[in-house]
């Protein structure tokens, strides 16, 4: 929780105020000793943000409204680190590198973001979809999809098309995610199992 008094932003920087408070919800919600989603209210991400409660309705109306904005900033900001992941890996790498190099880049996210991870694959308890955290979800998916899809041009035969195959290896290495999360496995470790995750499912569609 975060004890140090917060400097007042200039004029200008409403901006600056509004991903303060995002981040303090991703905080908060990924504080295993702290989240409780029913008992989530803005004063509580406040205090975490460490700005008055007024302060936060500048940039949102109620409490949906702020979830709404964690879910597709979380969504926005993995899909730019799997975007990341694969710009990384330079213009000659192997399709199948590639791939698993985002599989990474999305575990090492749900680690550094458990709130907002949390909050995007548990927000249709919470709120009502929203143009805004359904296209955040589709470029994901698009982006899961261009990663399967240089597969193919490798050489890697398979029956499915890429957005069915690229559906297919996101659920399993989300899948992966969710069960580390149960057995208390290290991030070290997880990054291990994806990896061998993917080379198993490569054998398989072969």
């Amino acid at each position: 929780m975060s004890t140090t008094a917060r400097a007042r932003n200039l004029r200008g920087q409403g901006n600056l105020l509004r991903a303060e408070v995002l981040d303090a919800v991703d905080r908060l919600v990924g504080d295993d000793a702290r989240f409780r989603p029913k008992a989530l209210a803005l004063r509580e991400v406040a205090r975490e943000a460490g700005i008055s409660a007024p302060a936060i309705y500048q940039h949102f109306a109620n409490k949906e409204e702020l979830i709404e904005a964690a879910v597709t900033e979380g969504f926005d900001l993995l899909t730019e680190s799997m975007r990341a992941a694969e710009d990384d890996c330079g213009e000659t790498a192997k399709a199948t590198d590639i791939l698993a190099a985002q599989a990474r880049a999305y575990c090492r996210f749900a680690d550094r973001h458990r709130g907002f991870f949390r909050l995007m694959f548990a927000s249709g308890a919470l709120i009502e979809n929203t143009a805004d955290a359904t296209e955040a979800v589709e470029e994901l998916s698009a982006q899961w999809a261009s990663a399967a899809s240089g597969l193919r041009e490798q050489g890697v035969r398979t029956q499915l098309p890429p957005d069915q195959l690229a559906m297919f290896i996101w659920s399993a290495v989300h899948g992966r995610i969710t069960l580390a999360r149960l057995l208390n496995t290290t991030a070290e470790d997880l990054n291990e199992l994806v990896d061998a995750l993917i080379t198993e499912i490569l054998a398989v569609v072969r």
